[in-house]
């Protein structure tokens, strides 16, 4: 789940199909014949996400719940918070990435028993959240 989040990001910040192959596809090609990885270019910078309130509010409430749940904590609280951070305003300019994060949000069984029902989709939501300019996925 963590490289969903990692290849959104690093998409965000402006890397190319072809820098993403080397990481995410050579590190496990290196690991497996045991030769070592070229680096591609330098970091991409320190700025790759956008200081965005609503959207650092709604992805600090996803990690709260997701790390409660994960825990076996209560997950109540910070997930109707995440319910309440993703209902923006219409002029927002992310408006139609926080709706799709909000119909999703209100399809998920949060009282089923079966974390990977609940947790997964929920990754896959803070990685929308936290990346608001890439295509959304099928949520």
């Amino acid at each position: 789940m963590i490289s969903t989040v990692a290849m959104r990001a690093a998409s965000a910040a402006g890397c190319s199909d072809d820098a993403l192959r080397p990481v995410f596809g050579g590190n496990i090609l290196s690991l497996v014949s045991g030769v070592r990885p070229t680096v591609e270019g330098g970091p991409a910078g320190n700025s790759l996400i956008r200081q965005d309130a609503a959207v650092q509010e709604a992805y600090s409430s996803f990690h709260a719940a997701i790390t409660q749940m994960l825990t076996s904590g209560d997950s109540e609280e910070p997930v109707s918070l995440a319910k309440l951070a993703v209902r923006v305003p219409d002029d927002h300019p992310h408006v139609a990435m926080f709706a799709t994060v909000a119909a999703t949000m209100d399809r998920i069984d949060f009282s089923s028993d079966r974390m990977s029902q609940v947790a997964r989709p929920m990754v896959v939501a803070a990685a929308a959240v936290l990346t608001p300019n890439q295509p959304l996925p099928v949520l």
